[in-house]
């Protein structure tokens, strides 16, 4: 138990750290720039719709494979790949990964986990 804990902490610490390398921060079509799970949370929260749909058309999904390639959270990834057509889901999903994964981080020492409970919203 005691090493699966440390492995969720471990994950949790990876995917909330900030980007050392600037030439991996996403660059946003309406001038932000995200180096961090916690920085795309806010960001989508301030985007404009015109600009997510620019990221997320049908033929690309930039946020996820950001998320996949360079953050490396698998999870949240997915969560962008299958809201990508739906800014508000996308939104919402980002920040709720990033609440667990918060938690994650600070609650690993009492086995307090919740990472199976991170479901995916359906598209509607």
């Amino acid at each position: 138990m005691e090493d699966q804990l440390s492995q969720t902490h471990r994950h949790a610490r990876h995917y909330l750290r900030r980007l050392a390398r600037r030439e991996q921060s996403f660059f946003s079509h309406d001038g932000q720039v995200f180096g961090s799970v916690q920085e795309l949370a806010e960001g989508l929260g301030r985007m404009n719709k015109d600009t997510f749909t620019f990221h997320s058309r049908a033929e690309r999904s930039d946020f996820a494979d950001w998320v996949r390639q360079i953050i490396g959270d698998p999870i949240l990834a997915q969560a962008l790949e299958r809201s990508r057509r739906h800014f508000t889901q996308a939104a919402h999903q980002t920040a709720r990964r990033l609440k667990q994964l918060q938690h994650e981080l600070n609650n690993t020492t009492t086995g307090d986990s919740y990472d199976e409970q991170f479901y995916l919203l359906e598209e509607s």
